[in-house]
């Protein structure tokens, strides 16, 4: 990739998290029922737009097709992974929107120069990625792992392979502490530390980001 250059969007990222979620939706309504189809829809817009990875706490006390934390690991990867591949792959979009467009494009070539002149940071940005996804932190997840990811100048490939990695030990991780210990869990959800350090992460990363930037744009 060149240096501040993101790829035009991607359309087919767009359709196959689409069809695929609506063919994995129809296997299970022919084959399991309609119940189980609408459990799993529901389960999976809550994931999506409220949740979070604390959705494995609802396996503890709901009877149905969800009835383990464990069976809801399978169904929090896939929604990082539909999510990260439309953010991953269509980020070029941002690149579009007046003032903010040039200066995500500044970020980007800032984050591609630095990785090229420290490989050893290469690896540093990859697992930093896996943990930004892994930690249930507000700000953090798919979205979150997919803008840095990209911005910090790692590939699409790494990018994606990095949130996958993320969300298996994150979901995995959440299910295991959900049948460990089910009640502290639900009190961390919403809690304002864990609210705060993710506004401290994310903020510390676009900081450490843009001086880096005006650095590497000084000694040029």
């Amino acid at each position: 990739m060149n240096e501040g250059r993101e790829p035009p969007g991607s359309l087919m990222a767009l359709l196959v998290p689409l069809a695929a979620s609506i063919l994995i939706l129809t296997l299970f309504f022919f084959f399991m029922g309609g119940d189980v189809a609408l459990e799993i829809f529901t389960t999976a817009l809550v994931t999506a737009t409220i949740a979070g990875k604390f959705i494995v706490v609802r396996g503890l006390a709901q009877q149905g097709f969800f009835d383990s934390p464990f069976k809801l690991v399978p169904l929090i990867v896939y929604l990082d992974l539909a999510v990260a591949l439309v953010a991953v792959y269509n980020m070029g979009f941002l690149y579009r929107l007046p003032r903010l467009g040039a200066k995500l494009e500044s970020l980007q070539a800032a984050g591609c120069r630095i990785l090229s002149r420290n490989p050893w940071m290469r690896k540093v940005t990859f697992l930093g990625i896996v943990g930004f996804v892994m930690f249930p932190l507000s700000g953090t997840g798919a979205i979150g792992g997919a803008f840095f990811g990209r911005l910090l100048g790692l590939s699409r490939r790494r990018t994606m392979m990095g949130i996958a990695i993320g969300s298996v030990l994150g979901g995995a991780g959440m299910a295991f502490l959900a049948g460990v210990s089910g009640d502290a869990l639900r009190n961390l959800q919403g809690n304002p530390v864990l609210l705060g350090g993710g506004v401290v992460v994310v903020g510390g990363i676009l900081y450490w980001l843009v001086r880096r930037a005006k650095s590497l744009a000084a000694e040029d």
